[in-house]
């Protein structure tokens, strides 16, 4: 029997498959102001100022390897943001939008992803291109514990996943 090669669906499954495993615990929701406003909900009522973070990307943007952080937090501001190589090295991250790194920064990178489907193009795509938009919030704090785009027919996936999470 040949093979199919209905890449989408594929893609989708491995995504979901994915999306299940990432979180660990939890389950993963569509991205919709209302799932979205009750995780920052969660969080902001958690009341965590201090916490250390780490997290990967990968998507057409992130390169081959894709991108790990470790992120500290103090205060609820964002004060040192390093790049994890994959020889375990870290490297300091010059970057003039540090608060895209803490928590409530990755809450504003799903919140602009989201406000993507609304314009003419979403992700440079023409208007009804079908997008998937999912995140795990976790349980108890509300933080994404993962977050997934998938645009069919193109590779402009992304994946960010919190690896570790560690109130101070």
């Amino acid at each position: 029997m040949p093979r199919s090669t209905n890449r989408p669906a594929r893609r989708m499954i491995a995504l979901a498959l994915l999306a299940a495993v990432a979180g660990g615990c939890g389950r993963s929701e569509d991205v919709r102001p209302r799932t979205l406003r009750r995780a920052e909900q969660t969080w902001e009522q958690a009341n965590i100022k201090n916490y250390e973070l780490e997290w990967t990307a990968s998507g057409p943007q992130t390169g081959r390897r894709g991108a790990h952080y470790r992120v500290r937090v103090r205060d609820g501001k964002v004060q040192s943001v390093e790049a994890i190589r994959p020889d375990g090295q870290f490297v300091a991250v010059n970057t003039k939008r540090p608060e895209y790194f803490g928590v409530d920064g990755l809450f504003r990178t799903i919140e602009e992803e989201m406000a993507q489907l609304d314009t003419d193009k979403p992700f440079g795509q023409p208007k009804g291109t079908r997008v998937v938009l999912q995140f795990t919030p976790d349980e108890k704090l509300g933080f994404p514990r993962s977050y997934r785009r998938d645009v069919m027919n193109v590779p402009q996936g992304v994946a960010i996943d919190v690896v570790k999470f560690e109130a101070k």
